[in-house]
């Protein structure tokens, strides 16, 4: 009786911990998607701030032109 008692107790407490590492695990997964996310997102960025840049330098030299003259 003591040793199905002990089955029991041990399967249910294998049972909480694959769940808790399910949970866990379920977490991990979400936190790799929204680091995706992120870095998609600054790469976007990235590349805007690029074209800004660009766009300035360009800006610049315009204006450069025009004092000169």
């Amino acid at each position: 009786n003591e040793s199905k008692v002990e089955i029991i107790k041990e399967t249910q407490s294998n049972t909480i911990l694959e769940t808790k590492m399910d949970y866990i695990s379920k977490g991990i997964d979400d936190i790799k998607l929204d680091n995706r996310d992120q870095c998609r997102q600054l790469n976007v960025i990235a590349e805007r701030v690029t074209r800004v840049e660009e766009s300035t330098k360009s800006c610049h030299k315009r204006l450069d032109d025009i004092e000169k003259k």
